[in-house]
């Protein structure tokens, strides 16, 4: 089975592109929403935070305050080293056994849609990078007005991140969504006749 890596920047519009593969029959495996269970209340993943980082980062509730955590991630480069280090064997397991359904299930072909593959160090196989790209001032705007941020925070997240320009240079393909959807989900269409 083919599995393509789907991976761009905070607000670059990977969203966009998944919401489309889906839309045309296409199995997106989602790394957010597996690093987002594997820190539900009660979850191993959970328990290792916690561990590391106190019961302060817990809501009232028993959940993950992903507020608090999330500022902690953007600040401290060593805060993300460590959490990068409990949570990635779990998500990418979990990673494994959802690309292994999808196999018993019998399709082809297989998105995964990892945010920040070129700044995770798990090895897997995977048979082509495509990144989602957006100029820098179109990626501030846009997180910006999603986020309800500030320049400065909006700023901060982004160069938390490796930047697009850096990551279209490693990528198999560069998908811009520098211009309107109708011109991105062309590209995506190209790419798909070439597969």
């Amino acid at each position: 089975m083919n599995a393509i890596v789907l991976t761009g920047g905070i607000a670059s519009g990977k969203s966009t592109v998944t919401r489309y593969l889906r839309s045309k029959g296409y199995p997106v495996i989602d790394l957010d929403v597996i690093a987002h269970q594997v820190v539900q209340a009660g979850s191993p993943g959970l328990a290792l935070l916690v561990q590391h980082f106190g019961q302060n980062i817990l809501s009232e509730d028993g959940e993950l305050n992903r507020a608090m955590m999330g500022q902690m991630l953007f600040t401290n480069p060593k805060v993300k080293e460590k959490v990068n280090q409990l949570l990635h064997p779990l998500i990418f397991s979990q990673m494994d056994e959802e690309i292994e359904a999808e196999r018993l299930a019998g399709s082809q072909l297989v998105f995964l849609d990892i945010p920040l593959f070129f700044e995770s160090s798990s090895a897997f196989d995977y048979n082509q990078v495509w990144v989602v790209y957006v100029e820098p001032e179109v990626q501030i705007e846009r997180l910006m007005a999603r986020n309800q941020l500030t320049r400065q925070q909006a700023m901060d997240r982004i160069n938390s991140q490796m930047s697009l320009a850096e990551k279209a240079k490693r990528a198999d393909q560069v998908l811009d969504n520098s211009s309107s959807p109708a011109a991105l989900y062309a590209t995506v269409d190209k790419l798909l006749e070439r597969l």
